[in-house]
């Protein structure tokens, strides 16, 4: 089983539901591939002035390790360009 949500969690600011529905759906073995806009280590998520949010990594790898999920990498990437700039995120690979 494979669970993939590619620049959608900019639109949700607590992750925990979502993750653990992915958690709940995944059979033992499957994995959730994501990403999320990159925010700064000391705020969980903040709302931008896009309108969208950005979630800390390291509030991530918590929240994942705390539903069960194994973080088996993450990685920085480029989620889009936004006005011509590119929008940092980070690419989470988890498995159940």
């Amino acid at each position: 089983d494979v669970v993939v949500a590619a620049d959608v969690f900019c639109y949700l600011g607590d992750l925990e539901p979502v993750l653990s529905r992915f958690f709940a759906a995944l059979r033992d073995g499957g994995h959730a591939l994501f990403t999320v806009e990159t925010g700064t280590p000391n705020d969980p998520w903040a709302l931008r002035r896009t309108g969208r949010y950005a979630h800390s990594p390291k509030y991530v790898a918590s929240v994942a390790s705390d539903l069960g999920f194994r973080c088996d990498s993450v990685d920085d990437v480029v989620a889009r360009l936004e006005q011509g700039q590119p929008v940092d995120a980070s690419l989470f690979v988890l498995s159940k």
